[in-house]
């Protein structure tokens, strides 16, 4: 999932007060006054650089001298060494092999590692339908690459890199009644692709390469969990997360509570929340979700930690849950679930509680290989905030059967 954002302070700031997450944020660009004011009063860029300064027209080649330089020296990393996480790939022979890759998954309809979203941020509030070139006149709600696949049918077996980049997306906002063209297909495809060992993401229609020591670290978090301790049932094809949910809670009466869809407030908040899917008697928060795009993935795990933290920390979220096991439950089981959640007024145990995910998906990839890289990164973030507020967090693979 790309997140655009501008940030600015009302005064010149450090970089903390932007709240930037080195481990999952990437700097587009910046403007700053730089340390050394003989330099500059401000600098301001990205791929280029603007710079405030006052100099004579016969100093700005020892100016540029000083300027490539300072491009050339490391000295940043001692500060900034995150900024390296994802490089730009300039090499056009790596690129055209990327392009390559894609192009081939795309004509065989596999999307499992690219979805779609739009290259800037605009008012989701103001969107009332997108066109994607290649369908004619069709709309769309949202850009959703498995449903531009679908409705190119046949048509799918011509794509080609160049056909992508020539095909618009087009936006009606709900002030007009007009399409507005903004962006081509290919700078609204999101994927990610390893070329050779190194791992590549393509977003807004340029290549980056990711820093062999975030893929590792990232992966030795995703690795060091551990597998759910409830036994989970197998997926059917085609059935969909509720369905599997009820199945899961029927295999296990005693041991597994149903609570999907008992979405409750907390205490002055403006929308509701899940617990989870399926309560175990062990303390495990089991939430499931299927694996269609990375999107869907980074609401699951984000699921799992607001839950967690909004179940220890509000006693109104815990009451509400209490009416529910009351309501739906009889005894025995019933004084063994209200067990489980504390009243409003007593104190939680989190050590008595994990979280654990559950993605139905298909794959033969062994380990946690089956996860796209940035849902691992996104796991590994709420994962960290889980585990620092003592829970415990498991994520398993849920296979299908035919």
């Amino acid at each position: 999932m790309v997140v655009t954002k501008n940030t600015q302070s009302s005064k010149s700031s450090d970089l903390p007060t932007f709240g930037v997450d080195v481990s999952r944020d990437m700097l587009r660009a910046v403007t700053g006054e730089p340390r050394d004011k003989t330099l500059a009063k401000r600098l301001s860029g990205s791929d280029a650089l603007v710079l405030n300064v006052e100099i004579l027209p016969s100093d700005l080649p020892k100016l540029c001298e000083e300027l490539y330089e300072a491009f050339q020296d490391d000295a940043y990393k001692a500060n900034f060494e995150w900024i390296d996480h994802l490089a730009l790939v300039t090499d056009a022979e790596s690129v055209s092999k990327l392009n390559s890759l894609l192009e081939k998954q795309l004509v065989a309809g596999d999307t499992s590692n690219t979805h779609m979203a739009m290259p800037e941020a605009i008012d989701w509030e103001d969107v009332d339908a997108f066109r994607i070139g290649g369908t004619r006149k069709e709309e769309y709600e949202d850009l959703d690459l498995d449903d531009y696949l679908g409705r190119l049918g046949e048509e799918k077996s011509e794509i080609t890199i160049e056909r992508l980049r020539s095909r618009h997306v087009s936006v009606r906002f709900s002030r007009s009644s007009e399409f507005d063209s903004r962006w081509n297909v290919y700078q609204c495809l999101v994927t990610e692709q390893r070329l050779g060992a190194q791992l590549h993401v393509l977003i807004e229609g340029r290549w980056f390469v990711v820093s062999d020591s975030l893929v590792a670290k990232v992966d030795e978090f995703a690795s060091s969990l551990p597998g759910p301790t409830t036994a989970l049932i197998e997926s059917k094809a085609g059935e969909i997360e509720a369905k599997y949910n009820a199945r899961l809670a029927d295999s296990a009466p005693s041991h597994l509570l149903l609570l999907d869809a008992r979405i409750k407030r907390p205490g002055g908040a403006s929308s509701g929340i899940e617990l989870c899917d399926v309560l175990s008697a062990s303390g495990e928060f089991i939430h499931v979700k299927r694996k269609t795009r990375s999107a869907t993935l980074s609401h699951l795990f984000a699921q799992g930690a607001v839950s967690a933290t909004t179940f220890v920390a509000d006693g109104t979220f815990r009451d509400e849950l209490r009416k529910v096991v009351e309501a739906e439950t009889e005894e025995p089981q019933r004084t063994i679930w209200l067990e489980m959640i504390p009243d409003g007024k007593s104190f939680v145990d989190r050590s008595k509680y994990s979280v654990s995910y559950a993605v139905i998906a298909n794959s033969s990839r062994s380990g946690t290989d089956w996860l796209p890289f940035f849902s691992k990164l996104n796991l590994m973030q709420n994962g960290q905030q889980l585990l620092n507020l003592g829970f415990r967090v498991s994520v398993s693979r849920v296979a299908i059967t035919a």
